[in-house]
Parts: structure tokens; sequence; C-alpha cells
């Protein structure tokens, strides 16, 4: 619940909004986050005087965080990013890159386990099951390790670090920025390309990915056991056709970086 006033502060200027920081409009994305798109009424808390809440979606709009489609809004690019960001205790635009480990996970059959996503960016794409590492995980295999039991309750007997590969998405963006010569990165967020089209980094990770045999884990609506080369026929997260293909065809160890456009 968000405890606010029914004051509108109108010193906040539109134009220079750089993340959702006022407690209604962080509340607004972080709703939109788990939904494809959603209505006024829907998102509106009971107790937000509607004139307020009208404020700070329009604040979220000018600024280009949401956009409205008929009676329905939804989050752009640029909040998807914020998004991602802001999940993983870093909201202000950085080239950080988060590390994850990420399982190429085959059952006896040789099918390939993938997971829905229940957030944006890329609600309801399917992606392979993945876990934060952590400061204090001694090593990659015991981060794989403690993910898996965290996510399946099984501890693997046996794991492979078969690989390693950046995964960049790249949206296109209205902001305009001073940029170096070249179209080099830009405070580590935006990059010009292809005379001058704009794009900002969505999201970046670096994924250690780990190969693992099971039949341990049980489908569910959010995950699915699929046919490798029936990949293509379901709308996957950027880069997992290109990872698994990488690991399955590749050396018995990859390094690889993989850019994608934000669909």
């Amino acid at each position: 619940m968000i405890k606010i006033s029914n004051e509108i502060i109108l010193s906040q200027s539109m134009s220079k909004l750089v993340s959702p920081k006022h407690p209604i409009q962080h509340y607004i994305v972080t709703y939109l986050s788990t939904h494809e798109s959603a209505h006024f009424i829907d998102m509106k808390p009971q107790k937000v005087a509607t004139n307020l809440f009208t404020y700070h979606l329009k604040v979220l709009v000018e600024n280009d965080f949401i956009r409205k489609n008929r009676n329905t809004y939804y989050l752009t690019q640029k909040g998807c990013g914020y998004i991602f960001r802001a999940s993983q205790n870093h909201p202000e635009l950085s080239a950080r890159a988060i590390t994850k480990a990420a399982f190429i996970i085959q059952d006896g059959y040789g099918k390939l386990l993938v997971r829905k996503r229940d957030i944006q960016p890329g609600i309801n794409r399917w992606e392979l099951p993945s876990g934060d590492i952590l400061a204090d995980d001694y090593s990659i295999e015991l981060a794989a390790r403690r993910i898996c039991y965290d996510s399946f309750r099984f501890d693997p007997h046996v794991l492979r670090h078969v690989g390693d590969c950046y995964v960049t998405v790249l949206a296109e963006t209205d902001e305009h920025r001073d940029e170096p010569p070249g179209g080099h990165m830009v405070e580590g967020e935006l990059i010009k390309i292809n005379g001058g089209k704009r794009q900002i980094v969505e999201s970046k990770i670096l994924l250690h990915v780990i190969r693992i045999e099971t039949d341990a884990i049980v489908a569910t609506s959010n995950l699915q056991w699929i046919e490798p080369l029936a990949m293509s026929q379901i709308p996957l997260a950027p880069a997992v056709e290109q990872i698994v293909t990488r690991a399955f065809f590749g050396d018995d160890f990859f390094f690889e970086e993989f850019t994608e456009q934000a669909t």
C-alpha cells in the first residue's frame, strides 16, 4: 500500500524525470510490470485522489515510461528498462551488467526446460531458468546449486559450466543527449547507430551458462518441457535460442556477446 498525501507537488518537471521516484509513479510502473496492459480504474488505489493519480500518470506518459492505447496503459521500452534495473537494485541507468546463472536443463528425452516470465521486460515470453549470483557465493557452481534448490527443490548430481555470455537488449529512444563522434556509449547508457538512430540499453546481463540433465522437475503452467527444435514456435526472451544453439553445437566452453532489439 502506498502512503502519500493527496497534495499535488507541481515542482516536479515533466520534461526532466529520470526515474519514477514518487511513490505513486513507482506504484504505477510496478503494477504495469506484471501486466501487459491495464485500465485506469484497475491501477488506481481507492485511497488516492483521482486528480492526484491522473497527474502522476500524465508525468509518466510525458516522460515515455508508459503509453496509452485507447483505454489501457502499458509500459514502454524505457519503462521496462527501469523495471529491470529496479528489480536488480540499480534503478538508475547504467551499463553495469547484472550477473546470473542460466540453466540449460534437459530431461532423459532431450527436451529443454523453459520458464515463462511473469514480469516486464518480456512478460509472458519464455526464457531459460535463471537466478542471481550473489556476492557471498563462493563459486559459480555453488551459486548454481543454491539457485537450483531455491527454484526446484533439488540438488543436481552433475552440472557443467559450459559457457559465459553477455546479453544486451537495446530499445529505441527519443531522448536527446550530447554524444561523442562515432556514437560511443554515453554515461554507459546511450549509443548512436545507423546515421543517428538513438537506442538505450534496456537490460544487460552476464550469464554463466550451466547444463544439467534431470527428470526430477515437474512441468507447470509457467514451466514447460519443449523440444529444442520447437523453440522457434514460441515467443522467446532475448538470445535464448542463440545460447542454446551455442551450448549444443559449440566448444567445450564458449564466450559470446549477444545484442538483441527489444520487442
